[in-house]
């Protein structure tokens, strides 16, 4: 099982007895090789959904939190190698007090685990380091089944988050 902090931006746990830690981004651009990271508020909001057509100042939040199934693909687009990430009915809800419900359905999907670029995230996990990508990715791999993945959101502050620099 994995797991993914949006706060800390850490993923964390073990795939096919190996264990994991390491620096990784979600969203807002992070992860970018051009420096394009968003730091504004909106660009936390797990449910901001990124426009169609690429804009370098309107970014997607990180991928919403709940549980994913993490599945090795290899070679995928632009990407490079990578592991895709299939959502569960956990990672679709979300509480929303404006609907009579409180809970909505996210209009987010096609999150991927893969290595920086020059776009950066919108909603991907990328690792900090190329090495402990590689080798998340060999582990996925070599399971050669969906891994569990729990993404939580504990921890999220925006006043840390702004004094850390992480926001504006």
């Amino acid at each position: 099982m994995l797991r993914y902090s949006i706060a800390d931006e850490m993923l964390y746990g073990t795939v096919a007895g190996k264990s994991f830690s390491m620096k990784a981004c979600s969203g807002g651009g992070r992860g970018s090789s051009a420096g394009l990271q968003r730091k504004d508020v909106a660009h936390w909001n797990s449910q901001k959904k990124a426009p169609a057509a690429f804009d370098e100042a309107n970014r997607g939040g990180p991928l919403p939190a709940g549980h994913y199934l993490a599945v090795y693909i290899g070679p995928y687009k632009t990407f490079g190698e990578c592991a895709r990430l299939d959502q569960t009915l956990t990672s679709m809800l979300y509480s929303d007090l404006s609907s009579a419900a409180g809970v909505s359905v996210t209009e987010r999907d096609g999150f991927l685990i893969h290595g920086e670029g020059p776009k950066g995230s919108d909603g991907c996990i990328v690792p900090a380091s190329k090495v402990a990508l590689k080798k998340l990715l060999s582990a996925l791999k070599a399971a050669n089944r969906p891994v569990l993945l729990e993404v939580h959101t504990e921890g999220v502050n925006v006043d840390r988050l702004r004094d850390t620099g992480n926001i504006a």
